[in-house]
């Protein structure tokens, strides 16, 4: 599996599905490269409660997290 039984929940939890999921594989798989992707997940998960469109805020700031970290 390319995510982690963890991170699959995790994103379910969000509010992704399956499709969503595959659509953003790429950007998940960046992620787990680049950070701790469990960990951020976790975080993204809380804050995300409280968005309008939690799919869409998490992968804007997922984007955000691989920019910053590729400017280093």
């Amino acid at each position: 599996p390319v995510l982690s039984g963890e991170e699959y929940r995790t994103l379910r939890d969000i509010g992704f599905t399956d499709s969503g999921i595959n659509a953003n594989l790429r950007l998940f798989m960046d992620c787990q490269k680049q950070m701790d992707f469990p960990l951020e997940l976790a975080v993204i998960k809380g804050r995300s409660r409280t968005k309008k469109n939690p799919c869409g805020w998490c992968i804007e700031t997922l984007r955000g997290k691989l920019s910053d970290s590729s400017q280093i």
